[in-house]
């Protein structure tokens, strides 16, 4: 299987890791492959960031009681 770093490189690097030895075609399964690979890492990407929103999120609305309750004082 292609690692993240070998998807990342560019295009051309892509395309030559799934042409066909004349280069004439492309190699379906080999396409595959790599746009499941970043489909994958993508959604990696947004499980993270979603982790890191609702924390944010959870620090905000405490900064947000915390000002609340001085207010009041």
């Amino acid at each position: 299987m292609f690692h993240n770093k070998t998807i990342r490189r560019g295009s051309q690097d892509v395309l030559a890791m799934v042409a066909i030895n004349d280069r004439k075609g492309l190699a379906t399964m080999d396409i595959v492959s790599v746009v499941t690979e970043v489909v994958k890492d993508q959604q990696r990407v947004i499980a993270s960031q979603m982790e890191l929103m609702e924390q944010l999120v959870k620090r905000l609305e405490a900064l947000q009681t915390k000002l609340e309750l001085q207010d009041k004082h």
